[in-house]
């Protein structure tokens, strides 16, 4: 009663303070900030694992169950599935909503860092992240040829020029680029050849790797000046890594165009397309607290 008392005996203030709070309340909603995708964290944790070349079978039986193994003894995991692709394993684990993402990120972290060594020796590093649903893009500018220059100076001019100055603009977080070409060597062998000179693919494998690689070699000083040396080992061309020593038998070096034949190719990892011409693809991601749509509304 002690309020209707107050109100009956000053409505002059009463009004005064419900004045206040529609114009505050009113002001408020209009200048409320609304997102498509809130900052919400799911306590979902993703494991990513790349090898360049190995089969879904491969990929399922060396990696995929290899890290399933450990992820499974962590405490508080409601549900985990796994997928195998060609040269990568994605493995989703999804917690209890009382877990800590936090915590239960780094529990991922320290069991996949100690099945790294059951993974195989050209597997790469597994990542571990926490589910996101802002990281996803916000926006795919894709950019097609016209006709007027070719894909490699279109590609360059998408990743050192627009790229660059798409990174500087307010709110963006990220760009990731698809469809791009990456140069490579492809090296064909002849069975017949490495059968006469008693080698193996692996062998061919680890000359490349040991062999077509650019080191330091030290310095030189003077009085005045210091010069860095390095060893030019690295191959620019097909024609050049045909010369590529891969083996001694008999005091002869046995190089690798003897029962090899090495072109230069590029290879396309993923094609995008948009009116049916091969197009390349800009992904943008917002920044942190950025590219926030608000609600104005104007009563005439």
């Amino acid at each position: 009663m002690k309020i209707t008392e107050i109100s009956l005996r000053r409505p002059v203030t009463v009004l005064i303070l419900t004045i206040a709070t529609v114009i505050f309340g009113t002001y408020s909603y209009l200048n409320m900030g609304v997102e498509r995708m809130p900052n919400v964290e799911f306590p979902i944790v993703v494991v990513r694992t790349t090898m360049d070349g190995a089969s879904p079978a491969i990929i399922d039986n060396d990696v995929t169950d290899v890290l399933e193994a450990r992820i499974n003894t962590i405490e508080g995991i409601k549900n985990m599935s796994s997928s195998s692709y060609e040269g990568r394993s994605v493995i989703v684990v999804e917690f209890e909503l009382d877990r800590n993402i936090d915590f239960a990120a780094a529990d991922v972290r320290g069991k996949v860092s100690m099945a790294t060594g059951q993974l195989p020796d050209d597997c790469d590093d597994p990542q571990v992240d926490k589910y996101d649903p802002s990281d996803r893009p916000i926006m795919n500018i894709a950019v097609k040829n016209d006709g007027r220059t070719d894909m490699k100076t279109l590609s360059r001019y998408v990743d050192k020029i627009v790229t660059e100055r798409l990174q500087t603009v307010k709110g963006v977080g990220g760009i990731q680029l698809a469809g791009f070409r990456d140069r490579e060597m492809r090296v064909w062998l002849r069975p017949e050849a490495l059968e006469s000179y008693r080698l193996t693919t692996k062998d061919i494998k680890n000359a490349i790797y040991n062999k077509h690689v650019e080191l330091p070699a030290g310095r030189v000083e003077t009085g005045t000046k210091e010069y860095g040396i390095r060893i030019e080992g690295e191959y620019s061309s097909a024609a050049e890594l045909e010369y590529l020593p891969v083996a001694v038998r008999n005091g002869a070096v046995i190089r690798l165009r003897l029962y090899k034949r090495v072109p230069g190719v590029k290879r396309h990892a993923f094609r995008r397309w948009l009116l049916f011409a091969v197009c390349r693809l800009l992904c943008i991601s917002r920044g942190t607290d950025s590219l926030r749509r608000r609600l104005t509304a104007r009563h005439e």
